[in-house]
C-alpha cells in the first residue's frame, strides 16, 4: 500500500480526534461559564478556548492526499 493511501485514513481519524476534542473542551468552558454566572463573585470568568476549523483543515489534508495518491498510482500505471 503506498504511502499516501495509508495516510487517508489516519488522517481522517486524527481530524475526527481533534474535532471531537475541541468540542468536548468549548462545551467544558461553556458548562464552567454557565456556573461563574449564577455566582459571579466566588468565581473568576473562564475564557473560552480559541476555536480552529479543524473540518476545513482535515479536508483540505484529505483532498490533498487523495490528490497525492491519483497522481502516484496514474505515474506508476503508465510507466
Amino acid at each position: 500500500m503506498c504511502i499516501f493511501c495509508a495516510a487517508i485514513p489516519a488522517a481522517a481519524a486524527l481530524g475526527a480526534a481533534a474535532h471531537g476534542k475541541q468540542t468536548e473542551a468549548r462545551r467544558r468552558a461553556e458548562t464552567v461559564n454557565e456556573a461563574t454566572t449564577e455566582e459571579p463573585a466566588r468565581l473568576a470568568p473562564v475564557v473560552m478556548p480559541r476555536q480552529l476549523p479543524i473540518a476545513g483543515i482535515t479536508g483540505v489534508v484529505l483532498v490533498g492526499l487523495v490528490v497525492g495518491s491519483v497522481v502516484t498510482h496514474v505515474a506508476t500505471a503508465s510507466g
